[in-house]
Formats: C-alpha cells, sequence, structure tokens
C-alpha cells in the first residue's frame, strides 16, 4: 500500500473464509502445503536465566483452601494444532486507479468484511470517509460510490472524540444490526480556524491524539452512524486530558470484536 495519490495503490486480499473454511473441516493434511502452527495453552514470558529459581516453589496445602496437591510446574499445557490452508492465488481487491469513489479513498486501516442478512458479504476499505466494497462474494465485491457508509464531522473539539474517524472492526450477529469499533483521530494541527492558538508548531504527530468509538448501522451496513450522540459513542481512551504540541497519545487501529460468554448470572448489559 502507497499513499501517494499519484501512483498505483492495491490491497490484496486473502480469501479469509475459505481459509477459515478449510482450517474448520480438519483433515490429516496428508499429501498438502499446509502451514501448520503448534501453540500451547499456557506460557510463560522470557525470562532472564539467572532470575529463574532453582527448584520449584513449595504450596502450602494448608493455605490453599480445597487444596489437596500442589499445582502443576509444567509451563505447558496441551498442544493444539493449527491449519491455515491457503485456497487458491491472490487477487487485486481494490485498485485506487480504477475503484475510488473520490480522491480520499484509500486503504488506510485493516480491511474488515462481514456478511449482511442478504447474504452478500460488505468489505470496507477504511478512510475518513469510507466506501464499501459488496458482492456475493469476496471474489465479486465491486465498489460502492453511491454514498459513503462514514463521513467524519472533523470536530474541532476534542473532548467530543468526533474528529478524523476511520470505520474499523464491524461485528453483527444478525446481518441487519452491524456494530463497528471506529479508529477517532484528533488531529491538532488541522482545526487552526476554531482554535487558532492551538498547535502552534503545526506538527502532526506532536498533536495526534487517537481512541476507539462506536458506530452502528441498522439497514444491514447501508449506512452507519454513532451508536450515540458524541462524545456518548466513546469506546475507550486513555485517562488524560488533551495536550498539543507534546506527544502522540491514545490507543489506535482497533482488531476484531468476539462474542464473550453467555449466561454470565453476574454479568448486565449495557
Amino acid at each position: 500500500m502507497t499513499n501517494g495519490f499519484g501512483s498505483r495503490k492495491c490491497i490484496t486480499v486473502g480469501i479469509v473464509a475459505a481459509m477459515l473454511a478449510a482450517a474448520c473441516a480438519g483433515g490429516d493434511g496428508a499429501g498438502s502445503d499446509d502451514t501448520t502452527v503448534i501453540t500451547t495453552a499456557a506460557s510463560e514470558p522470557a525470562t532472564s536465566s539467572t532470575s529463574l529459581p532453582k527448584t520449584p516453589p513449595t504450596v502450602d496445602a494448608t493455605t490453599v483452601p480445597n487444596a489437596t496437591t500442589p499445582p502443576s510446574t509444567d509451563p505447558a499445557g496441551p498442544i493444539i494444532e493449527q491449519r491455515i490452508v491457503v485456497t487458491g492465488p491472490e487477487e487485486i481487491v481494490f485498485d485506487w486507479t480504477t475503484d475510488q469513489c473520490i480522491p480520499e479513498h484509500i486503504p488506510d486501516i485493516a480491511t474488515r468484511a462481514f456478511r449482511n442478512a442478504d447474504g452478500e458479504v460488505s468489505l470496507t476499505i477504511g478512510h475518513w470517509d469510507a466506501y464499501r466494497m459488496i458482492g456475493p462474494s469476496l471474489d465479486e465485491v465491486v465498489t460502492d460510490c453511491s454514498a459513503p457508509l462514514v463521513s467524519s464531522d472533523f470536530d474541532p473539539d476534542p473532548a467530543q472524540f468526533d474528529d478524523s474517524e476511520w470505520i474499523g472492526s464491524p461485528y453483527t450477529l444478525d446481518g441487519e444490526t452491524i456494530y463497528a469499533i471506529v479508529h477517532n483521530e484528533y488531529r491538532g494541527d488541522t482545526h487552526g480556524a476554531a482554535r487558532p492558538d492551538q498547535c502552534p508548531s503545526g506538527q502532526r504527530l506532536s498533536c495526534l491524539d487517537t481512541s476507539f468509538t462506536m458506530h452502528v448501522s441498522t439497514d444491514g451496513g447501508d449506512t452507519f452512524d454513532h451508536i450515540a450522540p458524541p462524545p456518548g459513542h466513546l469506546v475507550a481512551t486513555l485517562p488524560y486530558q488533551y495536550i498539543d504540541d507534546s506527544v502522540p497519545t491514545g490507543i489506535r487501529q482497533p482488531s476484531n470484536i468476539i462474542e464473550g460468554r453467555t449466561g454470565c448470572s453476574t454479568c448486565s448489559a449495557t
């Protein structure tokens, strides 16, 4: 991926769905060119050998409720074998020179995809004005330039967490309501008209603060909006007030949303 608008920009997306399907299918892998990853259920951080005890620590069973024997000192749990199978050649899914909706339509965050209630795959290529690609499968998605999924508000107030927003991590259970964690950037150097005394250096990184917010779609991913009026859509940030012309602060680039445990008697919905 490159950032100069005058050059060719392509994003290559592996066919993740096929890979996961193959991984779930299992098999003995005989004669295949699989890549096998061996992991353990538990691991210990690297530690200097000089700081390791010469013998495992002892445990006084009388001080541990319901304890009958000391816990195992073997750090390795059961071996879990996982397979990722490449099922085809690389494909160019998005070519900026031919697929862009606007010049700023570039892949500037991790590409994500979900399937909506109509069975269509929606693939997002994030930027502060985000457009989607849509089609019956990842092989057949095409750019939809009819309207952006998310348009940033560029709010100059850092306390609103509503400046430049990249849609990052979609999650849906029914394909109709889609939640998404959003990467929000407060760019202090871009708000000179509203805040003329802010960021006198004019340097992006010195005046940058990032956070996570949340958007929701209730129309199968056609459009997204804040889940609550700003700053109520804030998900997470560092517990510090924005100070410009210092160092870049915050958290950034959300990964994926995963479903938590169910049937928790002490949990409450938020």
